[in-house]
């Protein structure tokens, strides 16, 4: 990661170095590779490749000063007490990630960050009918194979939290009508009490009274 700083500020920008012909290629296919983090360029695939280039998404060109066609990093270098400034010319558009992020050419990232020959993550996709389990046992010890973030689960575990909290509006909504609905009928009950007490002189009994007070307010509630 790296910090631009647009009008003074410093704003942390995460960057990937990856291989674009690559992903050119896994998309012309029926599967693509991460297809959010191919860059929109104009100018064909050399300029996918132009050295010293840095592809922003929607989140980072936000944080740019309008018209801006560089961008300036400072990088944190292990042992040093003052980063290292970079910089990158703005190029083509990424529609991933809704936090500032970055793609390079893998070849320029590992030029520009000192780690020639260096890969921290290479993803694959396994042939129809491949059992992944059985693919990343038969790796060297050295490997390890992980499956991809779920974006979908993501996805799900916030529309759970998103139900949850609905449901909870609607339970204390629930508890707010209802106190409500017997404030009003005790109001309008203790309002007639000389008329329920003439009923009860007139030979209707408590019992028979208080069935007439419950009928009435069912009806409103079915009626409301």
């Amino acid at each position: 990661p790296g910090q631009s700083r647009p009008e003074g500020r410093a704003v942390s920008l995460r960057l990937i170095g990856l291989d674009p012909l690559a992903l050119l290629a896994s998309a012309a296919g029926a599967r693509p590779l991460a297809p959010e983090l191919v860059p929109q360029v104009d100018g064909g695939p050399e300029a996918l490749l132009a050295a010293s280039t840095v592809h922003l998404n929607a989140a980072a060109r936000a944080r740019l000063p309008a018209g801006a066609t560089t961008l300036t990093l400072r990088l944190p270098i292990p042992g040093a007490d003052t980063p290292r400034s970079l910089t990158l010319r703005v190029g083509g558009r990424v529609a991933a990630g809704n936090t500032p992020l970055g793609v390079l050419d893998i070849a320029d990232a590992q030029a520009l960050f000192g780690r020639l020959g260096a890969l921290d993550r290479i993803d694959l996709q396994l042939a129809p009918g491949v059992d992944p389990a059985a693919f990343a046992a038969s790796l060297a010890p050295r490997w390890r194979a992980v499956p991809p973030e779920d974006e979908g689960a993501r996805l799900a575990d916030l529309t759970r939290a998103y139900r949850i909290n609905l449901g909870l509006l609607a339970l204390m909504a629930l508890f707010t009508g209802s106190f409500l609905v017997y404030a009003v009928l005790s109001l309008a009950t203790a309002q007639r009490l000389p008329q329920w007490a003439l009923v009860g002189v007139l030979g209707v009994s408590a019992r028979m009274r208080w069935r007439l007070i419950l009928t009435e307010g069912a009806l409103i509630g079915l009626i409301g």
